[in-house]
């Protein structure tokens, strides 16, 4: 864990709670926890009564995190009114952001500041989520009506809000109800008052060059004018931006605000993820009038620490969604004495360790829903179920037992139509490596399973370290079963000793927690789902590895030559491809080196026929069986990639006539099935000498 992490959580954790301990805070903590739950911005309103009761000052902004982007757009958003005041020009604030990234989050704190009277007296703002220009208008009177009632100029006022309200129902020309709308805001103007327009979701109305002709032309129009002390503050997806200059040229007089002054939201922490945990869990201690001590500190910040990366990439919205079920998790960890049962953990020797957090390891594996998936038949385009499930019984391999293991069920219409068993080994280490023997182990069970390894306890370097072992493994030996490392450091695994000793006795809501725990801070649950679901893929390219090799040396491929040029020279030129007139593909070298090639084209056949033996199990369609031959064939050897796909429907036909292969059709697709007199080296020989 860096420390660095635990110091900003833990203080900012300490400071936001003494804070939020003081009476006048608590209603606003509890609305605003309950709004991060729901995943929503907090908006003005819902606080403002609270904050006029007891006169907090910016109650919004002392919620949040002081995010560098918020900073910026308040900063931009005074000095336009400084420029307006000395101006008495419109002014244009664009603020960018994608969806989920805090535009309106930013508008609710723009309300916040707009409401101090202090320091902005003579300031009417208005916040609108575009819809159409008349939805806008009226509002606009209503509000106005409302703030202006008993003003001594409201006389002066009142009759432009009356032909607003008339132009509204009578659906009048938008022309008159924009102009009228000019004459407000600089009548208000001339009596000292700025408006500020808040305009969210802007790219809603783009729906339609229609839709928007009516607010291009308020724009256009508020921007001619001069003596308008008039701020408009624009939150939209910066693509908005592009179609409203297509249909709107006129706005290309914004340049300067949609371009230089803008205002980009990164909506992500970024470096202040452990300072907005800290926040949220302060808020969450609030609400459940307790505090965590610094065992659950700890914890929280180790577990931000192994998801640093993946937090500071995620948006606000989801680090809170985290943050809110981490604290969710503390709470449930503290009634269940999770401390206690922690204290009394570390006092165990390392053996004893290694047995209780293994046992629970598997009891939750047992009673968790494994991630169940389907995919999608190339051939028949028939989703297939995949059930899985996990066991406590052992697979045997080389005289090697795992821990347990899961099961794959294949389902068609609810029928089992294929199982496959993947060994699990499930190991502790209090020391944070592994000895060799244990990772042994693991390679001796893939040589007869799929294998998943649980490295319960080790550290970063460790679990990177098996990795590479791993991937050498099967760089080195074809036949090997896919391998699977699960990595579980030693500080976040001891949630599981919430489980009862008694694996017959489970509480549900204990594996739900679990869930959480698996799933988002220790990240196991998707890359399992990903292991299943690549799993029948792993399986035909190990079958195919090893037919591949059996056939190198069935065709002896290492004698096979490459024609050589008799010329002396030495030369660095690569080699090219020509096709003869009897369809034979060649690999001739336009230099005199010296050193043998391959021929790739014969690899090329050996691929195709290692492919067929072990793909087509009853049928296969002619087109997904060529679709995926090539895609290996440019890979593996792209040399002779164009040249293999030109003879592809000869090599069917030869296959066809010698009576290996049988293409018919299955409703409107042509299938290719395997004959009883299919015989893969015979097949390739036959090819080879036809092809090569």
């Amino acid at each position: 864990m860096s420390m660095t992490i635990y110091s900003e959580l833990s203080n900012e954790y300490q400071r936001r709670y003494a804070e939020y301990s003081k009476v006048e805070m608590r209603d606003l903590v509890n609305k605003a926890y309950a709004k991060i739950m729901r995943g929503v911005e907090i908006k003005w309103k819902d606080i403002q009564s609270i904050s006029q009761r007891y006169s907090l000052r910016t109650p919004l902004q002392n919620l949040l995190i002081e995010l560098p982007q918020i900073k910026e757009v308040i900063n931009q958003v005074e000095h336009n009114l400084a420029k307006i005041e000395n101006s008495h020009e419109m002014q244009v604030q664009v603020v960018y952001g994608e969806y989920g990234q805090g535009k309106s989050q930013i508008a609710n704190i723009l309300l916040e500041l707009f409401s101090d009277t202090t320091r902005f007296p003579n300031c009417i703002y208005f916040y609108h989520s575009v819809t159409t220009i008349n939805s806008f208008i009226e509002a606009f009177i209503s509000h106005l009506s409302n703030i202006l009632t008993g003003k001594p100029f409201y006389s002066k006022i009142e009759p432009f809000l009356d032909q607003l309200r008339y132009a509204v129902d009578s659906r009048i020309l938008i022309t008159q109800i924009i102009e009228t709308f000019s004459k407000i805001i600089k009548e208000l103007s001339k009596r000292g008052y700025t408006t500020v327009l808040i305009f969210d979701e802007v790219d809603k109305a783009l729906n339609s060059p229609d839709d928007f002709k009516p607010w291009g032309d308020l724009f256009v129009t508020l921007n001619d004018e001069s003596d308008l002390k008039l701020l408009l503050v624009l939150l939209l997806p910066q693509s908005t931006a592009q179609q409203m200059l297509l249909i709107e040229p006129r706005l290309e007089r914004w340049t300067t605000a949609l371009h230089i002054n803008a205002v980009y939201l990164t909506g992500k922490y970024l470096d202040f993820v452990p300072h907005a945990i800290g926040n949220i869990l302060a808020m969450k201690a609030i609400t459940e009038r307790i505090s965590f001590n610094t065992m659950y500190l700890e914890f929280a910040a180790h577990a931000i620490s192994f998801q640093e990366k993946r937090l500071k990439s995620l948006s606000i919205r989801a680090v809170n969604q985290w943050a809110v079920q981490l604290a969710e998790m503390l709470i449930r960890l503290m009634n269940w004495n999770w401390d206690s049962l922690l204290t009394q953990f570390q006092h165990l020797d390392r053996t004893k360790k290694g047995q209780v957090i293994e046992k629970k390891l598997r009891t939750f594996l047992t009673n968790t829903q494994i991630p169940n998936f389907t995919l999608k038949n190339p051939d028949t385009n028939e989703f297939e179920r995949y059930h899985i499930t996990y066991s406590n019984d052992n697979l045997t391999t080389e005289n090697k037992v795992s821990d347990g293991h899961f099961q794959i069920k294949k389902f068609v219409e609810n029928a089992v139509v294929e199982e496959t068993l993947v060994a699990s080994e499930i190991k502790y280490t209090d020391t944070g490596s592994h000895d060799s023997e244990q990772i042994n182990k693991v390679k001796i069970l893939s040589t007869g399973f799929p294998t998943i390894f649980f490295s319960l306890g080790s550290n970063t370097e460790t679990a990177n370290l098996i990795r590479e072992r791993i991937n050498l493994w099967h760089k080195q030996h074809s036949a090997l079963y896919p391998v699977l490392l699960i990595h579980i450091p030693k500080p976040l695994i001891t949630p599981l000793l919430i489980l009862h000793e008694d694996s017959t006795t489970i509480n549900p809501a204990k594996i739900a927690i679990l869930t959480f725990w698996a799933k988002s801070l220790c990240d196991f649950m998707q890359p399992l789902e990903n292991f299943f679901k690549n799993l029948p893929d792993k399986l035909l390219e190990r079958a195919i590895a090893i037919r591949l090799e059996k056939l190198k040396q069935i065709t002896q491929l290492g004698s096979i030559q490459a024609k050589q040029d008799q010329s002396p020279s030495i030369s660095t030129t690569q080699p090219s491809l020509t096709t003869s007139t009897n369809n034979k593909t060649q690999l001739t070298i336009q230099s005199g080196a010296s050193s043998p090639q391959p021929n790739l084209m014969v690899e090329a056949i050996t691929l195709f026929c290692s492919y067929i033996d072990a793909a087509i199990k009853s049928w296969k369609t002619i087109q997904v069986l060529q679709r995926d031959v090539l895609k290996k064939v440019k890979k593996q050897y792209p040399l002779v990639a164009d040249s293999f796909e030109q003879i592809f429907p000869q090599i069917l036909q030869v296959l066809q006539n010698n009576n290996f292969i049988l293409i018919t059709t299955r409703g409107d697709k042509e299938i290719i099935k395997k004959t009883s007199s299919w015989n893969i080296s015979h097949a390739a020989q036959l090819l080879i000498q036809q092809f090569s």
